[in-house]
């Protein structure tokens, strides 16, 4: 399984049924729309056509929309995320949201870093965000470009420290728009951003508008698989303040020092995601398996390093090791029979915020 995502922009190059059934085959999680560019028809034709491929897939396969202004939060409903470009502070993020609460739409925001003003106010920014893109094309040009890089990880870093997927996103692989392989420049630039630990990687032209779309996610998909293999992700101090947040450290520790009982899987019941978006910041080897009965929450859920959305409707509240839950993962071929995990819950799947517990049951 490949623990980063990846985000492909749809444009002319890839708005056909069988180019996205591919790109989802070969390891596409979201799809980026670019509402600069083709009518607001044209991306819901399109949009239509992911989300029915999704459902006949049996994949959650997420919507980015992207953003250049305010005025077009509002012509497309059917998102996960909406990215917000050119914002300089954080009431910019917060002025959005309470935009789309006014039109009754429920706001998941992405703000896109790409100047300096952004950078300095940039830990006021995540903290009001529901995901953050390093967009090194505008904050390259906007800023001394020996800044970049460090920049990059600064950014991970504190998306990482609060719990908020991170995306890197430009020109990663952008040879393969004319040709069928990377630069050796690009292939070692894909694997410093999942080594820096980002949560996803875009593609942009190499997916929007290149002569070679599938080759360029088959490509991504295989970099950040072997790059994840081997263990290198860079760590970053994360503190756990609450009391979810020390058992989820706890957690974590269990998971890096079991050699004799090693774990194959964490099962996080979660209502509001939290949870799973706080063990996806360790950038663990192993998948985290939310369930939650909240389809919205694991739409976003869906870009979280590591995360596996998992929607289930509770017959019971409380926690019990037979909960059928376990052979319905199983069915999915997500776990098996056997295999050692831990199970991150509260005293109710119900109450938002109730996480208490961790038991580790044998599939």
């Amino acid at each position: 399984m490949k623990n980063s995502k990846i985000i492909a922009t749809l444009g002319p190059a890839t708005e056909n049924i069988n180019t996205i059934e591919q790109l989802i085959e070969n390891g596409a999680n979201f799809f980026r729309f670019n509402r600069k560019y083709s009518p607001v028809e044209w991306h819901q034709r399109e949009i239509g056509l992911i989300r029915k491929l999704a459902k006949k897939l049996g994949r959650r396969v997420g919507v980015i929309i992207d953003i250049p202004r305010f005025d077009y939060a509002t012509d497309i409903t059917d998102y996960d995320y909406l990215a917000l470009s050119y914002l300089k502070t954080a009431d910019e993020v917060v002025g959005l949201k309470e935009r789309l609460k006014r039109k009754k739409m429920n706001p998941s925001v992405i703000a896109k870093i790409e100047n300096g003003t952004a950078m300095e106010n940039l830990e006021k920014i995540v903290a009001v965000s529901d995901a953050v893109m390093v967009a090194r094309g505008d904050l390259g040009k906007e800023t001394p470009i020996e800044e970049l890089a460090f920049f990059q990880k600064k950014i991970i870093d504190v998306c990482r420290q609060q719990h908020r997927p991170v995306i890197v996103a430009t020109q990663m692989l952008l040879s393969m728009t004319e040709n069928l392989t990377p630069t050796r420049a690009e292939a070692t630039d894909v694997s410093n951003a999942v080594f820096d630990g980002t949560d996803a990687l875009m593609l942009s032209e190499e997916t929007a508008i290149g002569n070679n779309p599938i080759e360029a996610v088959k490509t991504m998909t295989k970099i950040a698989k072997f790059c994840e293999s081997t263990g290198e992700l860079r760590k970053t101090e994360i503190i756990a303040d609450t009391l979810a947040e020390k058992l989820i450290l706890v957690t974590t520790e269990i998971v890096r020092t079991s050699d004799k009982w090693p774990i194959k899987a964490i099962i996080v019941f979660t209502k509001s995601g939290n949870t799973a978006r706080i063990l996806s910041s360790y950038r663990l080897s192993i998948p985290v398996i939310a369930i939650s009965d909240d389809e919205d929450v694991l739409s976003r859920l869906s870009l979280s390093y590591g995360v596996i959305p998992f929607f289930k409707k509770f017959d019971q509240i409380k926690f019990e090791d037979e909960d059928p839950v376990f052979a319905e993962i199983k069915q999915r071929k997500l776990i098996k029979t056997g295999d050692n995990l831990i199970v991150v819950h509260g005293s109710n799947w119900l109450k938002s915020g109730s996480i208490n517990n961790i038991s580790m049951v044998k599939a």
